[in-house]
C-alpha cells in the first residue's frame, strides 16, 4: 500500500494535572497518548490521508497496546510499530497554567 505521509518517531505515554494544579500538588494525573509524530499522524490520517507509523513500543505493555489501538483508531497503519522485549515506553509530565505561567514539560 502506498502511504501519502510515513512518520517515524517515539510514541509517548503523557501524564498531565488537571489545569490549574500544578504537578506537585495533583492528586491524579490525566493520561493521554502523545508525540509529535503520532500526533501528526493521527490528524493527517483524520483528514484523509493514508498514513503510517514506523516506531517502537513495548511488547506485553497495556499502555503501548492503547496507544497502538487509538493511533489505529485515528486512522494510522501501526504495522511499522515493533513491539520488542524490554523496551520502554516514552513518558512525560504536563503541567498546564494560566498566563502568565508558563506550561511546563517534565520529560522521563
Amino acid at each position: 500500500m502506498a502511504f501519502d505521509l510515513v512518520a517515524l518517531g517515539e510514541v509517548m505515554l503523557r501524564l498531565s494535572a488537571p489545569p490549574p494544579e500544578r504537578l506537585e500538588q495533583a492528586v491524579a494525573l490525566n493520561v493521554q497518548i502523545g508525540g509529535s509524530e503520532a500526533n501528526v499522524a493521527a490528524a493527517c490520517a483524520r483528514l484523509g490521508l493514508r498514513t503510517a507509523l514506523i516506531s517502537a513500543l513495548p511488547a506485553a505493555h497495556p499502555w503501548a497496546d492503547r496507544a497502538v489501538r487509538e493511533l489505529g483508531g485515528h486512522g494510522v497503519d501501526c504495522a511499522g510499530v515493533v513491539r520488542p522485549d524490554g523496551a520502554r515506553m516514552g513518558l512525560y509530565f504536563l503541567e498546564y497554567a494560566p498566563a502568565p505561567r508558563p506550561v511546563r514539560i517534565l520529560y522521563d
